[in-house]
């Protein structure tokens, strides 16, 4: 875990804070990702792809907390830094599903549960759109799990609506096996989808 200094307490560095927690989360099992990717193709590659996607996303963002930017624009900075660092399938949904997050954000100060459960299902809602045939069963799902769980913790503090996510998340990859035939002839839980909850757990 990552110990927060007292000057992160602004909002957007509190937020670049998590960012970084949640990537480290992710780099520290990337190799357990990249094993479970089966789907589309089992190339290996999921860990690695969400792992590059997220350090452009760090990078812009430690920029931007640099250049003293509020927390919309620092939100801003990491969606536009992981689309361009967007690497494979899960990379480019992984991108689309930060910058839905960061557009839901952009009018708020502070970040609390409701804020972070509009940012969520923004979030998934963008990760949808940016695949022509959405399919079930994938990080799509995964990120769906964690926006309707957070929905319904939604009053509760910051950090218990990010709770509910987790587990919304874990419960919706759990059941991935059951919605794809490949994975569940496989025996693994959708990559992405475990990148994701990695993320979350960070």
């Amino acid at each position: 875990m990552h110990h927060v200094d007292p000057e992160l307490v602004r909002p957007a560095a509190r937020l670049l804070a998590i960012v970084e927690a949640a990537a480290a989360r992710l780099e520290q099992r990337r190799d357990e990702i990249d094993a479970l990717n089966v789907y589309p193709v089992p190339d290996g590659d999921t860990g690695s792809n969400m792992s590059l996607t997220m350090r452009g996303a760090i990078a812009a963002g430690r920029r931007a907390v640099a250049e003293d930017e509020g927390m919309a624009e620092v939100a801003a900075a990491m969606a536009r830094g992981a689309l361009l660092e967007a690497r494979g399938n899960s990379g480019v949904i992984l991108s689309q599903w930060l910058a839905g997050m960061a557009e839901q954000a952009a009018d708020e100060s502070t970040l609390d549960g409701v804020v972070l459960a509009r940012a969520l299902a923004n979030g998934q809602r963008m990760a949808y759109r940016a695949v022509l045939a959405p399919q079930e069963g994938t990080m799509l799902s995964v990120a769906r799990g964690a926006a309707e769980a957070a929905a319904s913790a939604a009053r509760l503090p910051a950090e218990e609506t990010l709770a509910a996510a987790l587990v919304g998340a874990r419960e919706a990859l759990r059941r991935t096996p059951e919605q794809l035939e490949v994975l569940r002839r496989a025996g693994v839980v959708d990559a992405g989808g475990q990148g994701l909850v990695r993320l979350l757990e960070g």
